[in-house]
């Protein structure tokens, strides 16, 4: 009888141990969940984007015993904002639509806020585009405290899914319904409507793996459970 409390005891004590492994292995496994999307939150940048159009036209002058012209300029203003991702190499990158020359407009300054509260303005030219990504240096004294995130490279050709399958597909999904990305009529019923900026990055694991080109207005999910990325610049190697 003695010999079979032993066991018991045994048997308990074992249990109880691997119940207390699991469950400090799911607490840290949270935990590094928790940990990652703080510090891809703090990598986010707020971008402020200034325009400058210049619009150049003929003016005839008064008095002039020939018909004479003068050349005037009117030149608007307007400021549009979006957002980007702190590489680990300290480049800001963001979506080439963010800054690239539409209607007439051209970007002048470009505004980039910190999540430690420090900004820097650059000249619109600063900023490199190459494919569907745009991304300027910036100066460590700016990013101070900030850690910036690893950024994942796509071959030509190759999209999130053909990568990473239906999880990132669910993933995906699930993050456009948190930032407000819902059906038309779910829009309707709740009032809500997308929280995404341009440029918004996207992140897989830890990592960036792109930034968004366009915000969608509805859910992008066919009929077959496949959403498109078409909203989507990834990274090209």
């Amino acid at each position: 009888m003695k010999y079979g409390c032993k066991v018991l005891s045994i048997v308990g004590l074992l249990l109880v141990s691997v119940a207390a492994f699991c469950n400090t292995n799911f607490y840290t496994q949270v935990e590094r969940q928790v940990n990652t999307a703080r510090l891809n939150n703090s990598a986010r940048v707020d971008i402020e984007v200034k325009w400058r159009k210049d619009e150049y036209y003929k003016v005839r002058k008064r008095m002039a015993s020939r018909p004479r012209f003068d050349t005037k300029v009117r030149t608007s203003y307007k400021n549009t904002v979006c957002a980007g991702v702190l590489l680990n190499n300290g480049y800001v990158v963001t979506s080439a639509s963010c800054v690239r020359r539409h209607s007439g407009f051209r970007a002048e300054q470009v505004k980039l806020s910190f999540s430690n509260g420090k900004n820097v303005t650059v000249k619109g030219r600063q900023m490199r585009v190459k494919d569907e990504i745009a991304q300027v240096k910036v100066d460590s004294s700016f990013t101070q405290g900030i850690v910036g995130v690893e950024v994942v490279s796509l071959k030509e050709g190759m999209t999130l899914q053909d990568v990473y399958g239906n999880e990132v597909a669910v993933g995906l999904q699930s993050f456009l319904v948190t930032h407000g990305v819902v059906s038309p009529r779910a829009a309707r019923m709740t009032g809500r409507k997308p929280n995404l900026k341009l440029g918004e990055p996207f992140f897989w694991k830890g990592k960036v793996v792109a930034v968004f080109n366009s915000i969608p207005r509805r859910l992008p999910v066919s009929l077959f459970g496949q959403i498109s990325e078409d909203f989507l610049s990834v990274f090209r190697g």
